[in-house]
């Protein structure tokens, strides 16, 4: 809508229902006529999902001549978010773009919704030029995490080619007070396919950046070292490389064990796949020991993964639950045999074919999904459905949305203790 007033126009310029819905816009204000026009702004706002920023009432865009265009107090802002826009055209176009406590979440919107999520705030500068190099950057992200998973800073420079087909990135992940732990270096294409060429060094990484792709284990510590190469589509990248992890220790959830490992432990990644090396590891209580080895399938940024992994034992300590942890069955089990692990981080499969050892206490609540054969095999059928509330509330701050199944078959030996619990207030409990 226009209407004239002396010299000067006033406009408004609305975009409505834009992608599905996801975005719109309003702009109002004056266009003043003269040796100079100048664009002011009103009431003017940008929505985005989950951002809604507002253009600075200061702001202006300044033309002269039809030849020179420059913006002047341009402001856009969301709460503590500022992005401020200075420069013009003369002769050509040179833009700055100032970023001040940028929610980087915002970049997730332009990306696919099963992409690795990255979060932080961002300070820094954006330039775009119409001549050479036309597109840079210089970015210190704060509190970066990918995948919910805290790293610590990142810092960036960005530089584009001449012909503006990628994008030189370089930098490295520092945490806090501490020295850097990843640096990367590389390119991303600036064309349709998006593809990437990316090269990462790590230097002593804390491993639980690899926890939202392995949520069967928990409580994942270690330091990763090696150099790895991300290629291809950057939703969608194959992998390179060969990593080491040292003083790796994890938890597993369900059973409520720990083990260490006194090895490094090595990955190798190629393309698509990942191959878990052969190691030993220990549980620190009872000093019981096994052994185990797996591979990984990877897709859409890591985002898509199944993977098999394999434990054998002649004697580890494998169970360490009491009632609250799971009315099903609990109590110690030192057992003999294998476990495999199958399925994706939302999705997995325990399947438990061992005999007892010394030392192992069962307890079995009338109640549960259990079953005694004739011959001492102990059979317990223990999926999402059966697991107890309160070992449900327990999992759910490491595996939200988790579907949980395991097949456990113990073969009750002359050295299990087994008890068969009626009424345990009462005392009625039957001990074999």
């Amino acid at each position: 809508n226009s209407n004239s007033e002396s010299k000067k126009i006033k406009y408004q310029l609305s975009f409505k229902n834009i992608n599905n819905n996801e975005f719109d816009a309003l702009f109002t204000g004056d266009i003043s006529k003269g040796n100079t026009n100048t664009i002011s702004f009103g009431p003017s706002f940008i929505n985005l999902p989950g951002f809604s920023w507002e253009l600075s009432s200061n702001s202006s865009i300044i033309v002269s001549d039809f030849k020179n265009i420059n913006f002047s107090n341009f402001t856009l802002s969301s709460k503590d978010q500022l992005i401020e826009l200075s420069g013009g055209f003369s002769n050509y176009f040179k833009l700055y773009f100032d970023l001040k406590n940028v929610d980087l979440e915002f970049v997730n919107y332009f990306r696919k919704k099963d992409a690795s999520k990255l979060s932080g705030l961002v300070n820094g500068t954006f330039w775009y030029s119409s001549i050479k190099k036309p597109i840079g950057g210089y970015f210190k992200i704060r509190d970066f995490s990918m995948n919910d998973i805290l790293l610590g800073e990142l810092i960036l420079n960005a530089q584009s080619n001449d012909k503006r087909k990628y994008l030189a990135l370089n930098g490295y992940v520092k945490p806090f007070q501490k020295p850097k732990t990843i640096e990367l270096n590389g390119t991303v294409s600036l064309d349709s396919k998006k593809n990437m060429n990316m090269f990462l060094d790590f230097y002593g990484q804390d491993c639980n950046l690899l926890n939202p792709f392995i949520k069967s284990v928990s409580d994942t510590k270690g330091k990763i070292y090696g150099r790895a190469n991300f290629y291809g589509p950057h939703d969608n990248y194959f992998i390179d490389g060969e990593l080491s992890v040292k003083n790796l220790s994890f938890k597993i959830p369900y059973l409520n064990t720990s083990y260490y490992l006194k090895d490094n432990y090595n990955i190798f990644c190629k393309k698509d796949k990942i191959s878990l090396d052969t190691v030993n590891f220990y549980d620190k209580k009872y000093n019981t020991n096994g052994k185990f080895f797996g591979k990984a399938i990877h897709s859409n940024a890591l985002k898509k993964m199944s993977y098999d992994i394999f434990i054998s034992s002649n004697n580890l300590y494998c169970l360490n639950t009491k009632i609250d942890h799971n009315d099903v069955y609990y109590g110690d089990v030192f057992a003999a045999g294998d476990i495999s692990i199958n399925g994706q981080p939302d999705n997995v499969y325990f399947n438990i074919n061992a005999e007892s050892k010394k030392g192992t206490k069962f307890n079995i609540p009338l109640s549960s999904a259990t079953e005694i054969s004739n011959d001492n095999q102990l059979k317990i059928f223990n999926s999402s459905e059966v697991i107890s509330s309160n070992q449900k509330e327990e999992e759910k701050t490491v595996n939200q949305n988790n579907d949980f199944k395991m097949d456990f078959n113990l073969d009750l030996k002359s050295n299990a203790q087994v008890q068969i619990i009626y009424d345990e207030k009462i005392g009625d409990i039957i001990k074999g």
